[in-house]
């Protein structure tokens, strides 16, 4: 449904027409859960994997995605062709990303302080979440008192 609204100018008028209905979104597309790759896995190798490693497959698309190599190749070639480069990338992406996820799981484990940061951003940055989720929903009740507080 179109609206449309005159406008005066000082220099003339003229008339805006919104494409939209002016009531706000009206249709939300249903998400999928999880992508056909991770359906495909829990279904043929009996996993229950669900959307965290949706999101590790999700940053392997982007990261090739992102390659200019492979960009320009599938831009150039046969798929055929294309999958000689996409083979051996493919296998250097997961192994990379394999090394980096040891690194900080590493670090999380041995220095303290870099815990630490993480452990109190994620801890505030959670409860903000939370709470405003709890709220949103209209549901009463204070935050217990803490420990320290009782």
């Amino acid at each position: 449904m179109e609206k449309s609204w005159r406008a005066g100018r000082q220099e003339g008028g003229g008339e805006v027409v919104a494409i939209f209905s002016g009531r706000g979104k009206e249709h939300e597309p249903e998400k999928e859960h999880l992508s056909r790759i991770v359906e495909v896995i829990n279904e043929r190798y009996g996993l229950e994997l669900g959307e965290a490693d949706q999101l590790l497959f999700d940053q392997f698309e982007e990261t090739w995605a992102a390659d200019e190599t492979l960009v320009a190749r599938a831009r150039t070639n046969t798929f055929e062709n294309f999958r000689l480069v996409f083979d051996r990338t493919f296998l250097d992406t997961v192994v990379k990303r394999m090394d980096q996820t040891a690194d900080i799981f590493k670090r999380i484990l041995d220095d303290a302080d870099f815990q630490r940061t993480v452990l109190d951003y994620y801890a505030e940055r959670l409860y903000g979440r939370l709470r405003a989720e709890h709220d949103q929903l209209g549901l009463t009740g204070a935050p217990e008192r803490s420990a320290t507080e009782a």
